[in-house]
């Protein structure tokens, strides 16, 4: 229908929604605003501007907060985001992400274990996601579980890249139990007389 009429204030908006919920929230903000343009008194889009906005300036003052090292602030900004659209489950699971990150830098791990599996709820897509809630299993040393959310990652996720990816975030964390659990998972591979010195061999 934009291809037909590009003024065409209806199909802007649904655009707009696509994008909104594609997690696409600076577009989606332009789409709206160019409904507006072209028909001012168009009520959807005017709230939808708003709801925007208010989600982007939230989730950013909250990522300001969390950067300056104040967590219970960046605590309390993203829970508040997630109020603003509750069925936007891409920016959502973001966002219980970042809640995951700040609890992971208070050493909070079951908090943050929580918070990453409402984020794989919403998107079971999310490398992310996967990657903190494997690194707080292990600080927990809930090894057994730790395998299961890798398993469960690379069954939906047979692309080359995404997997990478994954194997990236896991390398970069300097957790001594993430390194153990790399060798727990090399381990099951082996005899079983390998597994007690494999696992309580400390790693340099």
């Amino acid at each position: 229908m934009l291809r037909a009429n590009s003024l065409n204030a209806g199909a802007l908006y649904v655009k707009g929604l696509c994008l909104f919920y594609q997690d696409h929230l600076d577009k989606a903000r332009q789409h709206f605003l160019q409904v507006l343009r072209v028909d001012p008194d168009h009520s959807k889009a005017r709230l939808a501007v708003k709801e925007v906005k208010e989600l982007e300036s939230t989730k950013q003052k909250g990522n300001q907060a969390f950067t300056s090292g104040k967590n219970e602030e960046a605590l309390k900004l993203y829970r508040a985001a997630l109020l603003i659209c509750p069925n936007n489950k891409l920016t959502n699971a973001k966002l219980h992400a970042n809640i995951a990150a700040v609890f992971m830098k208070l050493r909070n791990h079951e908090e943050a274990v929580k918070e990453c599996t409402a984020a794989v709820k919403l998107d079971n897509g999310y490398i992310k996601a996967y990657a903190r809630r494997i690194v707080c299993l292990q600080e927990l040393d809930q090894h057994e579980e730790a395998l299961r959310t890798r398993r469960n990652c690379t069954r939906w996720s047979t692309v080359e890249s995404l997997n990478r990816d994954l194997e990236t975030l896991l390398s970069n964390s300097r957790c001594l139990r993430e390194r153990t659990i790399t060798k727990y998972w090399v381990v099951q591979k082996q005899p079983m007389r390998m597994k007690s010195r494999k696992l309580t061999r400390k790693l340099r």
